[in-house]
């Protein structure tokens, strides 16, 4: 099993609206960019305390959600 270095963001731009215009059947598609923060595995450890039982906040059938307490003073 490979070993996840480094988590990306969804690319910039994603189809977020598509709506049919009146009785024309047009459709009229608007994007709307993505904005996501990556973080690497070793900043999640160290925000997690290593992903300890403390931070878990949720789980659900995807995994477990967990606090990530990071330096600056921001909690994600």
């Amino acid at each position: 099993m490979a070993a996840v270095t480094d988590l990306k963001p969804p690319p910039a731009e994603k189809l977020v609206v598509e709506r049919l215009l009146g009785n024309s059947g047009s459709i009229k598609r608007m994007k709307s960019p993505i904005t996501a923060t990556s973080y690497s595995v070793a900043s999640l450890q160290t925000a997690t305390n290593s992903f300890s039982q403390e931070f878990i906040v949720g789980e659900g059938s995807l995994g477990r959600v967990y606090r990530g307490d990071f330096p600056h003073g921001k909690v994600t």
